[in-house]
């Protein structure tokens, strides 16, 4: 008998897919706690009678509600766990409130990516190689620029509770204390000109604090695995991101496994993600390592308990021999069991997603695919074949995706430039498509407007 699983809250981006992974495997026990804001695509994965209208955000509403339902139900919770980053310190109080065998401990948890200076703290207590760091907020903005300059090196300003990288700056060398302070409000308005569901219930004081850490050059990477009781760690696979240029960074694609770095350098990134593992002393959850090579050492950036996003996680399911999902759960089973094996899965695969920085409204009016001509690669792309218009910064056009049974990620990265360069794309720009573009702009600011107000 498959026990009742509860999933706290569904997160906010590409969440459908682990959520349809998963309800693959449970298609019976699967249960959500979620505020009520809940999108149609996440209704029809579960039966009204399987949701928990909560605030997941708050340990004393979650577990109050959970409590009432399963009261009300005549059923219980043996496993609690999230897959969304935001979550993951009140799926891990609440597990340990219901009394569940395997859990990941919220002091633990806590030290996660969750708090990011508390990551830090509790790494540096061990002497961990990590980047120099220094928490501030808008009252204490000129020792972090003391901070900045001493280390002589550009910076990255972060939020400390905050995911999807929003409200993050890198500071270029050598700047001014104006400049300095320019950057850190362009920050900050990033952040609260960003909207997702859990800003609601984060204090002023919460957005404004901030980690300013020295930037490290190099390879963005990340090891990714599980994680059991005991020290017993899985590796789920290696990943190599594809960054646009400075200061906002934002991932715009990636290789699975790791495109550039050698197996040696490969290794000592696994390594190091182990030992972070377990000096954070997680368990029972899935981890995602991201890390800078440099200087023939790996760094870390941050690490969450959690698995990763749904974009990458898709691509390790592609490149597994096993069912990635079906692993996870398996981490709340007391006994050890032959994992689901996927039938056909790639060596490798490159994701690209092209962006244009611009405050034009612009439509695709023709998209010319590029014909396949190794029959051992596989090519997709997908246009957007509508109107985009632009509210953060920069507007998507299409996506490209490679994959191989054969190929390493090194030589499938040697394809990527021949396939964008044979792409074509014509834009349109008339007084219409800006009108409604505009149109669809106002209806986004009101909306963000409304929600900030009366927290819909």
């Amino acid at each position: 008998m498959k026990p009742n699983i509860l999933i706290v809250n569904w997160g906010t981006q590409s969440a459908s897919y682990i959520l349809q992974q998963t309800l693959t495997l449970n298609p019976c026990n699967l249960y959500l706690a979620s505020s009520n804001k809940i999108t149609d695509d996440i209704q029809k994965i579960f039966p009204p009678d399987h949701i928990v209208y909560t605030n997941p955000y708050d340990i004393t509403s979650l577990y109050k509600d959970v409590c009432i339902f399963s009261k009300k139900n005549h059923i219980s919770f043996p496993v609690v766990t999230t897959f969304f980053e935001m979550s993951v310190y009140e799926a891990s109080q609440l597990a340990e409130l219901l009394h569940c065998q395997f859990y990941l401990p919220s002091k633990n948890a806590l030290t996660s990516s969750v708090n990011k200076y508390f990551m830090r703290e509790t790494l540096a207590s061990y002497k961990l190689i990590q980047p120099k760091y220094y928490p501030f907020s808008k009252t204490t903005i000129k020792e972090a620029y003391n901070f900045y300059k001493h280390i002589h090196k550009p910076a990255i300003v972060k939020p400390i509770h905050s995911g999807h990288s929003y409200g993050t700056r890198m500071i270029p060398i050598n700047q001014s204390y104006e400049n300095f302070q320019k950057i850190f409000y362009e920050a900050l308005n990033d952040l609260d000109n960003s909207y997702d569901e859990w800003m609601d219930h984060c204090t002023k004081e919460q957005k404004q604090h901030y980690l300013i850490e020295e930037f490290i050059d190099g390879k963005m990477v990340s090891c990714d695995g599980f994680v059991k009781k005991n020290k017993e760690i899985k590796i789920l696979g290696t990943t190599e991101f594809i960054l646009s240029d400075p200061p906002l960074m934002h991932q715009i694609g990636h290789t699975v496994p790791i495109a550039t770095l050698t197996q040696k350098q490969i290794q000592s990134c696994l390594t190091y993600a182990k030992k972070i593992v377990s000096l954070l002393q997680l368990q029972y959850c899935g981890f995602h390592c991201e890390l800078k090579f440099y200087d023939n050492q790996p760094y870390l950036i941050e690490i969450g308990a959690r698995l990763p996003g749904a974009i990458l996680l898709e691509s390790y399911q592609n490149t597994s021999a096993y069912n990635v999902i079906d692993y996870f759960f398996s981490l709340f089973e007391e006994k050890k069991r032959e994992i689901i094996k996927n039938k056909s899965y790639n060596k490798s695969e490159l994701l690209y997603n092209k962006y244009c920085y611009s405050t034009k409204e612009l439509k695709i009016s023709s998209f010319i695919n590029l014909n396949k001509k190794n029959p051992d690669i596989s090519i997709r792309t997908a246009p957007l074949n509508k109107i985009l218009f632009n509210h953060v910064r920069f507007i998507w056009i299409y996506s490209v995706k490679i994959t191989s049974k054969t190929l390493s990620a090194k030589n499938l990265t040697k394809n990527l430039q021949p396939i964008i360069t044979n792409i074509k794309i014509k834009y349109t720009d008339t007084i219409y498509i800006r009108l409604i573009s505009k149109i669809k702009l106002y209806q986004y600011a009101i909306k963000l407007f409304l929600c900030k107000i009366y927290k819909l």
